[in-house]
């Protein structure tokens, strides 16, 4: 884009992070997005591996088989 708004990448369609040089590359299923602008990219790459690949609360009670009140 054109403009100075900084591009947004929801966690959940992340699949996987790397880092290629100096740059973070977040695999997502368009293809990956490359962020080269850092001067050291390996503690932004670990915390938004940490962040998107974690399993979320509301997964886990879904797949232990928790309805949450209300949702019935």
């Amino acid at each position: 884009m054109g403009t100075d708004i900084p591009d947004v990448v929801p966690l959940s369609t992340i699949e996987d992070v790397e880092l290629e040089e100096k740059c973070v590359v977040l695999k997502i299923k368009d293809g990956p997005d490359y962020y080269c602008m850092l001067a050291d990219p390996h503690e932004p790459a670990a915390m938004i591996k940490e962040q998107a690949l974690r399993p979320r609360l509301a997964h886990q009670r879904k797949d232990t088989g928790y309805v949450a009140p209300g949702m019935n």
